[in-house]
């Protein structure tokens, strides 16, 4: 079987059709290059206007993912806009048009980058903590350590810790449970105990909120027994 746009080589791919071509791809055909070549000479490049009009109406009404979007700015990143798109913002009914006598934030500052901050006073960082410590100097960082390392304990070994299911809530709300540390933060700080250990499962319970109260003094230590 011959190709079926006219090269005049024997098929070598079978189409739904039935009918044969002589490449992988249609486009790959001696006589569809020719008629391709052919067309650029009197188009250019580009599309036609009926193409370009036919491409715009395929495309109305749908949206781009975020992946597409990332990819088309990429891709156009650094090319210079057509005339045809310049007058057209220009025309644009949208465009942002100033008021007589008013002063452009760049001035007479063309390719100068003005930082947002510029002149305001500079703020100190944030204390970094440094998480390869085992014991803080400091008791409430130790404390708020082992705060966020026991939320995400219990959240992890919840059916071990909290096997019934009881309900946590704040103190003073009827049939509230509070997550307690069987040995206490500050004894762990005083004996210089890692955060890891108690924070560790072993070492969290679910309590009634007035039975977790009742357990600290006034001065928020844990009574003696």
């Amino acid at each position: 079987m011959l190709c079926r746009y006219g090269c005049g080589n024997t098929g070598t791919r079978k189409l739904k059709n039935g009918s044969w071509i002589c490449s992988p791809l249609a486009s790959q055909c001696p006589a569809q290059k020719k008629k391709t070549v052919a067309s650029r000479r009197k188009t250019g490049y580009s599309h036609t206007e009926e193409t370009k009009s036919k491409i715009s109406n395929s495309h109305k009404g749908l949206k781009q993912s975020e992946e597409t979007k990332l990819k088309r700015s990429i891709a156009l990143k650094g090319r210079q806009r057509p005339l045809y798109v310049i007058e057209k913002i220009k025309n644009s009914p949208n465009r942002r048009v100033f008021k007589k006598g008013h002063t452009p934030w760049n001035k007479g500052k063309t390719g100068i980058m003005i930082a947002w901050n510029k002149g305001l006073r500079k703020q100190e960082p944030m204390e970094i903590l440094n998480r390869n410590d085992p014991v803080y100097s400091n008791f409430r960082k130790y404390r708020n350590r082992v705060a966020v390392r026991s939320r995400k304990n219990y959240a992890k070994y919840k059916k071990i810790i909290n096997p019934n299911n009881h309900k946590l809530g704040r103190a003073g709300v009827k049939g509230a449970y509070h997550v307690d540390h069987i040995m206490s933060v500050r004894m762990g700080f005083e004996k210089g105990i890692s955060v890891e250990k108690i924070a560790h499962k072993n070492n969290l319970q679910v309590l009634p909120w007035l039975e977790n109260i009742r357990k600290y003094d006034g001065k928020k230590k844990k009574k003696v027994c």
